[in-house]
């Protein structure tokens, strides 16, 4: 009886030992797993918010373009009656759709805020530029603006920061 009194002691504390490791090793493989999902939420957070930056830039690119206008508008030159009309429809349309991208900025502002200071930086050039061709079209719409071609010339360098935008974003969405 000795020896399986023993035996039977020795084998409790090694089945003690043993089971206070499989626990240990289940900790460790349940922090893990919730570590992991952790951090591939935020890597899926982080890519929404680059897709809705990208989402912006995006439309920016395709609203509706000057150069598209400057030609509708020649069509109307036989008719002289028709082409202010015609003019500031077209101008009142654009004018319209930045003010909804200029609305959208400030949301985009805070979103890239969780990026670095050059992201930043790119971003807020192109916020500034939508705002700027905002007030040039609304310049327009009132007839103080001499030129229309400064709005063709103005929307080239915001459509050239809208791709930096872009350009930048796609970087960033590689790395994660």
């Amino acid at each position: 009886m000795w020896y399986n009194s023993g035996m039977a002691d020795w084998l409790k504390e090694w089945a003690l030992v043993i089971s206070a490791g499989v626990t240990l090793l289940l900790a460790i493989a349940a922090f893990w797993v919730i570590w992991q999902n952790h951090s591939f939420r935020r890597k899926e957070y982080k890519r929404r918010l680059l897709n809705e930056i990208i989402d912006w830039a995006v439309d920016i690119l395709s609203c509706g373009h000057e150069t598209e206008i400057s030609s509708m508008w020649t069509e109307f030159i036989m008719k002289p009656q028709s082409q202010e009309k015609m003019r500031d429809i077209l101008i009142g349309l654009l004018r319209d759709k930045f003010r909804i991208l200029e609305a959208r900025s400030s949301y985009i502002w805070r979103i890239v805020l969780q990026f670095g200071a050059d992201f930043q930086q790119i971003v807020l050039k192109t916020t500034l530029n939508v705002s700027y061709h905002l007030r040039i079209l609304q310049l327009d719409s009132q007839g103080k603006l001499k030129h229309f071609e400064a709005i063709g010339r103005h929307r080239l360098k915001v459509d050239s920061n809208a791709r930096d935008v872009i350009r930048y974003a796609t970087d960033i969405l590689k790395n994660l």
